[in-house]
């Protein structure tokens, strides 16, 4: 092999590695910026929801003294046309209060979607745990001309990935696809 083939193949391996290096670290990166946004999104659903939840049950106690008080308006009149009003307003606060019973299951998608979060966190960090571990396993390499040693170092790095792999297959997220009635479908 001539000198020019050698250099030539020397050079391509740096840049193999270059390459390798330079899309690990952008990966690597990306996964801690899409971390921190699981993260943001993660408390910003609980915020909405605890603040929602907190609205529907100050909207349901209201609603239930409404309801009360008609009740006792309602079978004190003598007036048939009053207490016809009365019963009207009391099915109207009976239908409002059935709604916010349905808003309030309807807040249960803030466990679905914290469930989900949690399973792509999960997912984030293995596929971190893989990208590192390749670059560890790679870094030694970056001056190294040992083709044997190049070769144990992506046998390593397959290794992590079908580790990563593994892994990734095991993770059961929920599987919700519509807040309709009896169709949830948790892990």
């Amino acid at each position: 092999m001539s000198t020019q083939d050698a250099d030539s193949g020397h050079q391509f391996s740096d840049e193999l590695r270059g390459l390798a290096s330079a899309a690990q670290a952008l990966l690597i990166a990306e996964h801690r910026v899409l971390d921190r946004d699981l993260e943001r999104l993660d408390r910003l659903v609980g915020e909405a929801a605890k603040n929602l939840s907190d609205c529907f049950r100050t909207m349901s106690d209201k609603l239930a003294g409404q309801a009360a008080l008609l009740r006792t308006q309602g079978g004190g009149s003598d007036d048939a046309a009053a207490s016809g009003d009365i019963q009207v307003l009391l099915n109207t606060t009976n239908q409002v209060n059935a709604s916010v019973v349905k808003a309030v299951i309807a807040l249960q998608f803030e466990d679905i979607v914290k469930q989900l979060i949690g399973h792509l966190r999960q997912r984030v960090n293995e596929t971190e745990k893989m990208m590192l571990a390749m670059q560890v396993h790679l870094a030694g390499q970056q001056q190294a001309r040992d083709t044997a040693g190049m070769i144990a170092a992506v046998r390593a790095c397959r290794e992590e990935v079908e580790r990563a792999r593994d892994a990734l297959a095991a993770a059961n997220p929920a599987r919700q696809e519509s807040m309709r009635g009896g169709e949830v479908t948790l892990f």
